[in-house]
């Protein structure tokens, strides 16, 4: 997931959903605020934003808790003119919360086909087995190791199958 993620061509990152502290940030997001590789981590999310603004993100933060669908948020960051686009949205690993969040600072290529594509294309290429199912458990991406996983003869035989099918099989 960390190839995925630092290949990602707009800022991501990821922060502590209690301290907002920033756990990663992919390269997009270190060029956007003008960082070195991996300085970002262990930052307070808040500082990559303008001081007005931080009382704004707060309020989305608290937003996002109660509604996953709300709308992203216009704000500034700090030593930059002009606004962003932030749009979050919550997970929990190990027992904590975390926020995954998007930037939209209008000059990367925000998600659409041709970039879901070459995430495909890394997928595909990892060592690791990889399945993206929908809501119904329904398998609508994976990699060719997820396929040796579950000794399947192709990927494509797996599409549209439940992962629910998979899921606790003792060498799964």
């Amino acid at each position: 997931y960390r190839l995925l993620f630092d290949n990602i061509s707009y800022p991501v990152l990821i922060a502590d959903a209690d301290r907002h502290d920033i756990q990663q940030a992919n390269r997009a997001c270190h060029a956007l605020v003008n960082a070195a590789a991996g300085s970002l981590e262990g930052k307070n999310l808040l500082t990559l934003v303008h001081p007005d603004d931080r009382d704004d993100v707060i309020g989305y933060i608290g937003a996002i808790t109660v509604n996953s669908q709300t709308a992203p948020l216009n704000v500034r960051l700090a030593g930059r003119s002009g606004y962003v686009k932030i749009a979050a949205s919550a997970f929990r690993q190990s027992g904590k919360q975390f926020w995954l969040v998007n930037i939209d600072d209008g000059l990367h290529e925000v998600p659409g086909r041709q970039s879901d594509q070459y995430v495909l294309d890394v997928v595909e290429k990892m060592p690791d087995a990889f399945v993206l199912a929908d809501e119904k458990q329904s398998i609508i991406v994976a990699n060719r190791a997820f396929a040796e996983l579950v000794q399947a003869g192709s990927v494509e035989q797996l599409l549209g199958v439940s992962l629910s099918r998979f899921i606790g099989r003792p060498d799964v």
